[in-house]
């Protein structure tokens, strides 16, 4: 199915219910302080190629149009517009695997699967160069992975818990790998727990865009839903992004990691938001996965 966009959320009329619809979509669900977005209302949200059904992972390419892209069940690095979600390329580097993130690093281009495998390519022909373990492994859960060109390292961020020990299954880390070195640091740079998203929440006024967050983390929900799918680094404030399906939220930090943001996403318009990248004016693309539907493009212009 080729790509093409979605219209239905850019509504135009005097109808109130239609009113009333725009006003809710134009809402960023979100609490702490402002961030340039409007997520609840995308610049262009893009019906992706069927291919990309799957799609777990996004990064800017060349320029500030074009994107690499992977999907969860081969090895093959699809290089698409940003403008249209076309598919321009289509190249496979290995067999079938859980492949979650996909990098641009110039003069490379990395991948890698959820057990913790890196992937080297060569970023323009996107032929295998290498492949290696990062250290962690698929208890962790790696999805997200961002490239940190100010110290030549891979953020690697961990759906799972750390390990099997009591309290783990309540924390997400984000942990970085050195390339130089080559090795993993062992003391992660992000710590996420329920009880710093429950005491962030609660501190927040009771209003409706809040309300979905604070009933997603408080002392009643056993569960943690929070599970990062994707990192990214915005060019213009220097905070990090960081996705999450479960929960359906967006969370901002800082380079230090004190939390900026919680922004809730909307799940008609973000199904399974899997994968987040910056172009270098600072607009950002989210991709979602269509599970049985259509996966989609967001891209959300800098206010």
């Amino acid at each position: 199915m080729p790509a093409k966009f979605i219209n239905n959320l850019h509504w135009s009329g005097s109808s109130p219910l239609i009113a009333l619809l725009l006003l809710f979509f134009s809402k960023t669900i979100a609490v702490g302080q402002n961030i340039p977005f409007n997520f609840n209302n995308p610049d262009r949200q893009i019906m992706l190629d069927s291919q990309l059904q799957e799609i777990s992972g996004i990064s800017m390419y060349k320029n500030d149009t074009t994107l690499l892209a992977i999907q969860d069940e081969s090895g093959t690095v699809f290089t698409i517009s940003g403008n249209t979600g076309a598919i321009l390329k289509k190249t496979e580097f290995t067999g079938k695997g859980d492949f979650e993130d996909i990098q641009y690093a110039s003069p490379f281009v990395f991948a890698n699967k959820s057990n913790g495998s890196i992937f080297q390519l060569d970023a323009s022909t996107f032929k295998l160069i290498k492949s290696f373990e990062s250290g962690l492994e698929k208890l962790n859960d790696v999805e997200g992975m961002f490239y940190s060109s100010t110290d030549n390292s891979l953020l690697l961020a961990c759906k799972g818990p750390k390990d099997q020990n009591p309290g783990s299954e309540n924390a997400r880390l984000v942990f970085r790998y050195d390339l130089k070195a080559s090795r993993l640091i062992e003391k992660p740079i992000f710590h996420f727990t329920k009880d710093a998203f429950i005491e962030f929440v609660s501190k927040q006024q009771d209003t409706r865009e809040n309300l979905d967050l604070k009933a997603n983390y408080n002392n009643n929900v056993p569960e943690f839903s929070f599970g990062p799918s994707a990192i990214a680094q915005d060019p213009i404030t220097k905070n990090y992004y960081i996705l999450s399906s479960a929960g359906k939220v967006l969370v901002v930090v800082k380079p230090n990691g004190e939390m900026v943001d919680i922004i809730k996403l909307h799940k008609k318009i973000y199904l399974q938001p899997e994968g987040l990248s910056f172009d270098s004016k600072g607009n950002l693309y989210i991709a979602s996965e269509g599970k049985k539907k259509v996966a989609t493009l967001s891209f959300h212009k800098r206010l």
